[in-house]
């Protein structure tokens, strides 16, 4: 883990962000953890070091991926297969956040816990396509530039 974080750039973490890394690394196998460590690596969608929830949605749809306990997913484009859809949350005074909603898919249909994004929302946020990207790495491209427009307003 510690030679990810050094790959993306980043040297240490809080406390208690560096717990919430260890509950979800400690759930996975080896084989997973060297898994999900090469798809960080290896993927062109992922510049900047994964939060302890991206790193969670990125594990688990690679152990769904593996068709562990004979369930396949869909290859979603709102969820990337996890179940999630994210959304951008704003706050007068506070910084913008990402929430996750039930997706409409096998994988959110699955899900016994969380408000349905499709129920809530009429349709996606952000309606632009990028070649290349699902909707949730449309997001967190999104969410990455409005932290930096936030940065350079200060």
């Amino acid at each position: 883990m510690r030679d990810l974080a050094h790959y993306f750039g980043r040297t240490a973490f809080q406390k208690e962000v560096a717990d919430q890394y260890e509950i979800i690394i400690n759930k996975w196998s080896q084989l997973l953890f060297e898994k999900v460590i090469k798809h960080c690596r290896d993927s062109e969608h992922i510049t900047d070091f994964p939060k302890p929830f991206e790193m969670d949605r990125i594990g688990r749809k690679l152990y769904h991926n593996t068709k562990s306990n004979g369930i396949e997913y869909d290859d979603c484009y709102y969820c990337d297969g996890t179940g999630f859809v994210p959304d951008i949350v704003y706050y007068k005074d506070r910084e913008v956040t990402q929430e996750n909603y039930i997706c409409k898919c096998t994988a959110g249909t699955s899900k016994n816990f969380g408000a349905p994004y499709f129920d809530k929302f009429s349709d996606i946020k952000f309606t632009e396509r990028i070649e290349g990207y699902n909707y949730p790495h449309i997001v967190n491209k999104r969410y990455h530039e409005l932290l930096e427009e936030r940065k350079n307003n200060e």
